[in-house]
């Protein structure tokens, strides 16, 4: 789905849009279309002939600014050609960066040649007009509040206490002005303008940098701004704002409660030990769930309308950096591995947990990677990721290092042994070397001669080492299958921590619910 398409959906959300649905001028049959005036078949070809991005561009798309003084016929001709969809008009709001003034004018638009043919063509026209309404708006709040100096903090503060901001916080909706004008003009539909206004609304919301909000009108978060104003927020929703929700409604702390159990049951990364994040997606869901449930011209609906608007905000940029630094993590330690030129430089092992999360992303990309063998070992304490290179090359100079280094049982002999059984195909391809194949039957029995009976231990040692390789591998395999059980024990514990997290996560709300002396009975 294209880009444009995706902002349709997310911006007409519930919305028909039927004066889009128009006829060309050249699609009907011999003799069907109705006829106007000169003057109206003239406007018609130029509305038809730049109905355009292009013709937004370059602003030849018709358009009125004023209808005082306009002939009567002009405006009866405009009127009917909207009747009979030949065109649409389309409200527009301009803003004049020397006078600091919004200006607002109707675009006349008809199906182009494209349009007639790509049914998306004039939806997407339309949506550029809406979007640089938004935009116009969005400047013009910016700033008239910077003009303004409001102070966030004290602003969100009040809000938080269900108090209604200073006086001169709020001025008059500028997108409601401009639409009444508009509709003064008399040539836009009551449901067109209805729906423009929800459209720019939308629009500035995906814009990002404005919040609405009853008392307070735009609430403006500047870009640099938004993490500190996300820190205001979450200490005033535990100190202030749950206080006004619980005086309000305490059945909505019942809710919240329950609400944030549900919240938490959903979150698959409870693992990922970033409590900043895990916070914020349970603010992103309790935000809106509170605005939904409280009055909506209070002062605290507003404080979580605008709680959730910067946290989601908050939330997508530190989400973008982690995924990002992941990223940069991922392609760090494969070029490590890929680039080591000693051969121990070629197998390297990971502590989940502690030098990496443990739902981090390397695991799935490594196996992925034909030019990566990985393996994740399952210890008593924490598990292991395991990655070597897959050339045949460099897992022969690993073996013959390894063998050269330890004589002796160690963890990173051991782990590389159950990381080529898994390969096993590989490594009996490998292993056809005599000299590789003791090497690598030397540094395994090291590794797991406790497991062989006494007699065989002795047989090794005095030098009748012939069988021993399908010896190893057999025994191999019954570590690997031990490895299932550790596995799935190591899964229990993580599953008990994802618990305790949960129920400290959700004793965390009822401590903040607990701090007001009326809370609910039941908690």
């Amino acid at each position: 789905m294209s880009s444009t398409a995706e902002l349709l959906k997310i911006v007409t959300v519930g919305l028909d849009l039927p004066y889009l649905n128009l006829f060309s001028k050249d699609s009907f049959k011999k003799g069907d279309r109705p006829y106007y005036d000169p003057e109206a078949e003239h406007l018609l070809i130029l509305a038809s002939d730049f109905s355009n991005l292009e013709g937004l561009k370059s602003g030849k798309i018709p358009y009125i600014a004023n209808t005082e003084g306009m002939d009567r016929k002009v405006k009866e001709n405009i009127l009917n050609l909207v009747k009979d969809r030949l065109i649409a008009v389309i409200p527009r709001i301009s803003f004049n960066t020397d006078s600091r003034e919004l200006g607002h004018s109707v675009h006349i638009i008809a199906l182009d040649r494209t349009s007639r043919l790509d049914p998306l063509s004039i939806k997407t026209l339309f949506i550029e007009i809406m979007r640089r309404s938004a935009w116009s708006i969005r400047n013009y709040e910016i700033l008239r509040q910077t003009e303004r100096d409001i102070k966030l903090p004290n602003l969100l503060q009040s809000l938080a206490e269900n108090t209604p901001p200073a006086e001169g916080v709020k001025a008059e909706d500028a997108l409601d002005t401009c639409l009444r004008k508009i509709h003064e003009m008399g040539l836009c539909s009551p449901q067109m303008l209805r729906d423009s206004k929800i459209i720019i609304r939308n629009l500035i919301y995906e814009d990002g940098f404005l919040a609405l909000t009853k008392n307070a009108g735009y609430v403006y978060i500047p870009e640099q701004n938004v993490e500190e104003t996300y820190q205001i927020i979450a200490e005033l929703y535990s100190s202030k704002a749950i206080n006004t929700v619980v005086d309000l409604n305490p059945q909505v702390a019942l809710d919240l409660v329950s609400f944030r159990e549900e919240v938490l049951q959903e979150e698959t990364k409870m693992s990922s030990g970033n409590l900043s994040i895990i916070h914020k997606k349970i603010y992103a869901a309790e935000f809106p769930k509170l605005a939904g449930i409280l009055p909506k011209d209070t002062p605290i609906n507003d404080f979580f309308r605008v709680g959730s608007f910067v946290t989601k905000k908050s939330l997508s940029y530190e989400e973008y950096e982690s995924d990002a630094n992941e990223k940069a993590n991922i392609n760090k330690i494969k070029s490590l591995i890929k680039s080591g030129k000693k051969p121990l430089d070629k197998f390297l092992t990971f502590s989940l947990g502690a030098d990496i999360p443990y739902d981090s992303p390397l695991i799935a990309n490594a196996e992925e990677d034909n030019s990566i063998l990985s393996y994740v070992y399952y210890g008593e304490e924490f598990p292991e990721l395991c990655i070597c290179r897959s050339d045949d090359a460099s897992i022969r100079e690993v073996i013959m290092a390894l063998s050269e280094r330890y004589s002796f049982e160690n963890p990173t002999s051991y782990r590389f042994i159950l990381l080529m059984n898994k390969y096993k195909k590989k490594l009996l391809s490998i292993l056809s070397d005599s000299d590789v194949q003791s090497s690598f039957c030397s540094i395994a029995f090291s590794c797991i001669a406790n497991h062989f009976p006494w007699y065989v231990r002795f047989s090794y040692y005095i030098g009748f080492r012939g069988a021993m390789l399908s010896s190893i591998l057999r025994e191999l395999g019954n570590i690997q299958h031990k490895q299932l059980n550790e596995r799935l024990k190591f899964k229990e514990r993580l599953s008990a921590i994802k618990t305790d997290l949960r129920k400290e996560l959700v004793e965390e709300v009822r401590n903040m619910i607990y701090n007001n002396e009326q809370y609910p009975e039941g908690i």
